[in-house]
């Protein structure tokens, strides 16, 4: 059976290096997915950090904190990162539980974005590795990415909780004869999509009466540098501009 490294193979990282995100089947074992799970069910009763995007998202951060045991896990996904980077190590930024309501409870699209601008990181490479909890059926909401959008740069920051953004407010008219057309996929329990922070990306409705769950650990190369731009994560840690991120909340993963 092949490591999860292994899985990122020469094609896939091509793939991913080219159109910005890349699918990664049968990333996690059954044994690390009920082990997920099982984090996952314990999740109001956990003091990390929580964000609720209007109707659309509820996001737990930084499980590997709390649970102690997701820290190998973390390693692992973190040196398939740095395979699709061509990196000898990465940083962790951090883990997140993704949560979209049922349709009874709201489960409403999420607005396309790019993950990039709202972070104070001074390269390109930021990524998110997204790991199906269970499996992510079309109907229930996996992300939607436009190929290529990432080699378009900044494209400015959009508020998760905000009105509905279409694609035509983010792009120039002349933008679309780089990227491709929309691409959305569904995921069985324990695949992976991976993407570029500076990937345009949404997802659809969840239209049905579970939860979408899905597990995102995301990472920058080992290199980037501080901006010293606001954000509540890096606030008032002692980080210093335009130095690395040297610090426990961070880890590199070689």
């Amino acid at each position: 059976m092949s490591t999860p490294v292994e899985l990122a193979t020469d094609e896939v990282v091509a793939h991913y290096r080219r159109e910005g995100y890349a699918i990664i089947r049968g990333l996690l074992t059954d044994p690390e997915l009920t082990r997920l799970r099982e984090v996952f069910g314990e999740l109001e009763t956990m003091p990390n950090v929580v964000d609720r995007f209007a109707k659309r998202l509820v996001v737990t951060r930084n499980l590997w904190r709390t649970h102690p045991d997701l820290k190998p896990l973390v390693w692992t996904v973190g040196r398939v990162a740095a395979r699709l980077l061509g990196q000898s190590g990465v940083r962790l930024v951090d883990d997140v539980a993704l949560v979209k309501p049922s349709r009874h409870d709201g489960g409403d699209p999420t607005i396309w974005h790019q993950d990039a601008p709202n972070f104070p990181f001074d390269r390109r490479g930021f990524l998110t590795v997204w790991i199906a909890v269970n499996d992510v059926s079309l109907d229930q909401g996996p992300l939607t990415f436009v190929p290529r959008s990432h080699r378009l740069g900044l494209l400015g920051a959009v508020d998760g909780g905000g009105e509905e953004v279409g694609l035509e407010a983010l792009l120039r008219p002349d933008d679309y004869a780089y990227i491709g057309n929309s691409l959305t996929t569904a995921l069985s329990a324990g695949d992976a999509s991976v993407h570029d922070g500076l990937m345009l990306h949404a997802a659809g409705p969840n239209l049905t009466d579970r939860p979408r769950l899905a597990w995102g650990v995301r990472f920058i190369p080992s290199a980037t540098l501080y901006t010293g731009g606001a954000h509540r994560a890096f606030d008032n840690l002692g980080l210093k501009p335009f130095e690395p991120f040297d610090h426990p909340n961070f880890p590199l993963i070689e």
